[in-house]
């Protein structure tokens, strides 16, 4: 295709978007910024809750959908009435989420879960001082709340939203809850989204299937997106898009599922693609 025949953007942010030191590099949003007078929406597709998307998109100065917990929640914009009214939102049940939690506990006690809902991060008291929680709220800026797993199961819980749970830990730690939960889940939503996590979500959860949804809204056809990313958690919407585009920090098994391979998330990959095929 020709360059002004792609009409939208679909782009990861942690490893794509973001450097590693989690930040947006001048360069990509430069580029990013010229894609509104192009008509081209520039859309977020993230594993993060949507309250650690919105500031990177305040960030670019853009006001696009956006898909969050890897396709769990697809938003049209970041207003509180559209975070109100979402375009698909696809939960955990509540006691599938406690047996989740007992699991990994007794199978993985060095691994920390959590769990989230649209507006809140859930950490059981006993990882409230994890290391991997507090780097997680450094990477994205978000505050946990304690909460007992147990109490998602009770009649009248408010916390029976989970649209995701998230388990951290070493790489070795993390491969062993995988392959547990593959093979006595085989139906849900299983993903690394980098060698020490994991994030799980309901059955039909993924990132392509909320591309579905934004094409719908967006009145554009799946020929016409292009979609960006650097982990497992991409690879279907790599495999999906028009054009699938891996970074150059992408595992090989992920490059191998794109069209096309950019530079690295430290050599501005995104601005390299969003150069190459929109001319900003």
């Amino acid at each position: 295709m020709q360059k002004t025949d792609y009409k939208a953007v679909f782009c990861d942010i942690d490893g794509t978007l973001l450097n590693s030191e989690h930040q947006i590099t001048p360069g990509t949003r430069s580029a990013v910024h010229k894609l509104k007078p192009l008509g081209v929406p520039f859309i977020l597709v993230s594993a993060r809750m949507p309250e650690a998307i919105v500031p990177l998109q305040q960030e670019l100065g853009i006001t696009d959908p956006l898909i969050a917990f890897s396709g769990g929640l697809v938003l049209s914009g970041a207003t509180e009435e559209e975070l109100r009214k979402p375009l698909a939102s696809i939960r955990l049940g509540a006691s599938l989420v406690s047996e989740l939690f007992t699991l990994t506990a007794q199978a993985f006690p060095e691994v920390s879960c959590s769990a989230y809902t649209p507006s809140r991060w859930l950490v059981p008291e006993a990882d409230a001082q994890c290391r991997w929680i507090a780097q997680e709220q450094a990477i994205t800026g978000t505050v946990p709340m304690l909460f007992d797993p147990q109490e998602l199961s009770r009649a009248g819980s408010a916390n029976q939203t989970v649209h995701k749970i998230m388990c951290m830990g070493e790489p070795d730690q993390i491969d062993g809850v995988l392959a547990v939960l593959r093979e006595q889940f085989p139906r849900l939503a299983v993903y690394k989204s980098k060698p020490t996590y994991v994030e799980i979500m309901a059955p039909l959860v993924s990132k392509s299937a909320a591309i579905r949804v934004l094409e719908s809204f967006l009145g554009i056809s799946r020929s016409e997106v292009i979609a960006i990313g650097d982990n497992y958690n991409d690879a279907d919407m790599l495999q999906y898009a028009g054009l699938g585009v891996a970074m150059g920090n992408a595992p090989d098994e992920v490059k191998a599922q794109a069209d096309e391979v950019t530079g690295s998330n430290d050599e501005d990959g995104l601005r390299q693609m969003l150069e190459k095929y929109f001319g900003v």
